[in-house]
């Protein structure tokens, strides 16, 4: 920033910050969300964050999408990203639950 003459001060964690403001109005348990979701309730979950860019995801799913497979004693959950981005990448996932 200081390249370009901004000033802008770091102030907290928004990341964070979103996740305090959801959890404090959430109050879906693990069962009903699994149900809402379709995922198995017995089975723990692993998320695959592959990226919010179009690069990260070209460079990451794949090989996340493959570590993911040696453990089947978990269900692999993929979170999307952006609508524009989402429409571009989800050919052969869209409306398919996949057994990885």
């Amino acid at each position: 920033m200081r390249k370009h003459h901004y000033f802008h001060p770091l102030r907290g964690n928004p990341t964070a910050d979103e996740v305090r403001s959801f959890l404090s109005t959430y109050n879906e348990g693990f069962e009903q969300f699994c149900k809402a979701n379709a995922l198995q309730a017995d089975k723990p979950i692993l998320a695959l964050l592959a990226g919010s860019r179009r690069q990260e995801i070209k460079d990451n799913l794949s090989a996340m999408m493959q570590v993911a497979a040696r453990f089947p004693q978990y269900q692999a959950v993929l979170s999307w990203c952006a609508f524009p981005l989402r429409m571009s990448i989800t050919g052969s996932f869209v409306g398919r639950k996949r057994d990885w």
